[in-house]
């Protein structure tokens, strides 16, 4: 399933900003994977060109040397990329990763806990899909849909329920960033 989602318009400056620079190796603009999308509507991570990385909202900027390690944490437990009494995860330079919500269940984790604090949020559940006939045996799409408020409902699909899930998160936190600005 491709990354079609919307990203959150506060963050949509950096974002195509970053997309640019992806042209211009590439030849071509590339949508940011489902995480990188999750992380910037949900935790406001941003590219970061003195990291040459995405980073959460607190990261020490790279100039400072030695940033102390408890910065680096507690920006990642703050900004979805760790979980309450996780580490968070940094690459071999010190840089943040974005955890894969989809099949990293800890990751997922940080999803549901950012979901049960928004207001509003009525129901959840998983509504299984027809299997399509060129599916691996006993391959079922999910569809997940979020009621927030009578009036709003927003839903995701995805291979499995993870997947969907994290496309109906993006769809509630996108949907509700637009009406808000």
């Amino acid at each position: 399933m491709a990354d079609e989602s919307p990203l959150d318009h506060r963050h949509l400056d950096t974002t195509l900003a970053w997309e640019g620079s992806m042209a211009t190796q590439s030849g071509r603009a590339k949508r940011p994977s489902l995480k990188i999308q999750l992380a910037i509507a949900l935790f406001g991570w941003q590219w970061r060109a003195d990291w040459q990385a995405w980073c959460p909202p607190g990261w020490p900027r790279h100039e400072v040397i030695n940033p102390p390690y408890g910065d680096k944490l507690h920006a990642l437990q703050q900004h979805g990329g760790a979980g309450y009494g996780s580490s968070g995860s940094m690459d071999s330079r010190g840089r943040p990763v974005i955890p894969d919500y989809r099949y990293d269940p800890e990751a997922t984790e940080i999803l549901w806990r950012w979901l049960h604090a928004q207001p509003g949020i009525q129901s959840i559940r998983f509504v299984p899909l027809p299997i399509p006939p060129d599916s691996l045996q006993g391959v079922r799409p999910w569809r997940c849909e979020i009621v927030a408020e009578p009036a709003r409902v927003v839903t995701g699909e995805g291979h499995f329920h993870r997947e969907a899930l994290c496309y109906a998160v993006l769809a509630l936190a996108t949907t509700h960033a637009a009406s808000v600005g």
